[in-house]
């Protein structure tokens, strides 16, 4: 028979001669660090057991683009390589006022449309990501009014510009007028980094609004077309109970993230360079251990 350990008194100093920093490993004796590294994203997940509850509850109708999705896009976005999927355009496609979709069908048909003209007319292998984001006009009839457009990450095509773009869309959505369209080449792994942090990820309460109006329900914020042809780095994963090498590289991630300490047992999530730092000290030093190299 197994006993579980007798929790100390508080004010009992069983062992005066510990220093702070054992105290803190101490801890976390018994837990589970689970360690996800893929590409530029480092999920480190301190469970204090191996069995977990599971989920339950129920799965809401989408209220915009929320945090959580904000955080699962540059989740995914980190694990692309870029490079692989090459070549890749920056597209984005607006709305003329009185074109605006009316409910989710709408717009998910025209994008719908969009994607497979793109695949009978360019490449089959067309892949892509695409985010739904609602900003106020800035000209024009109904300005200040909040109106929706797409950004879109595209691969798998060669040969696409403005032109193109614009009369595919304007098939997309039943238009012949001229639309504002915008569609650049991606130069590099920097230059995606810097376009989705400043178009796709960028966090705005204005994502929700529509969404408190039925007729103008335009569902998911952000999704992905043909996912299975995006090329992504291969996941690693470690599942280590507490050892020496982990204490100081925890500490080094989390240092990085507020409000995350070493004392507090803080799961956390890194993304860029010191993500893959961080998995490569991980393997080196786990491969260390196992072959007992000091």
């Amino acid at each position: 028979m197994k006993l579980s350990p007798v929790e100390p008194l508080e004010g009992d100093d069983e062992h005066p001669e510990q220093t702070e920093q054992e105290k803190k490993f101490a801890a976390l004796e018994g837990r589970i660090h689970k360690i996800t590294s893929q590409g530029r994203l480092l999920k480190w997940r301190v469970e204090k057991s191996k069995y977990k509850l599971p989920p339950c509850g129920i799965v809401g109708r989408v209220a915009g683009f929320s945090a959580q999705a904000r955080k699962r896009l540059l989740e995914y976005m980190a694990t692309i390589r870029y490079a692989e999927n090459a070549p890749g355009y920056f597209v984005s496609l607006t709305y003329p006022d009185d074109k605006i979709p009316k409910g989710k069908d709408a717009f998910n048909k025209q994008r719908f449309k969009f994607w497979r003209y793109l695949e009978r007319e360019r490449s089959i292998g067309v892949c892509g990501i695409w985010r739904l984001e609602w900003k106020p006009r800035q000209t024009g009839r109904w300005v200040g009014c909040l109106a929706p457009h797409f950004h879109l990450m595209i691969f798998g095509c060669v040969n696409l510009d403005e032109d193109y773009i614009r009369s595919v869309w304007k098939r997309s959505i039943g238009d012949s007028r001229w639309i504002s369209v915008d569609c650049q080449m991606m130069l590099s792994e920097k230059q995606c980094g810097t376009y989705v942090a400043k178009y796709c990820a960028k966090n705005s309460p204005l994502d929700s609004i529509p969404n408190l109006n039925k007729l103008y329900f335009g569902g998911r914020a952000w999704g992905r077309h043909m996912k299975e042809l995006i090329v992504r780095h291969e996941v690693q994963e470690w599942n280590l109970t507490t050892v020496d090498f982990l204490d100081g590289i925890y500490e080094y991630g989390a240092s990085s993230v507020p409000m995350a300490s070493r004392g507090n047992n803080h799961s956390f999530t890194v993304f860029g360079d010191i993500a893959i730092e961080i998995g490569e000290l991980i393997e080196q030093n786990y491969i260390d251990y196992q072959f007992g190299v000091q």
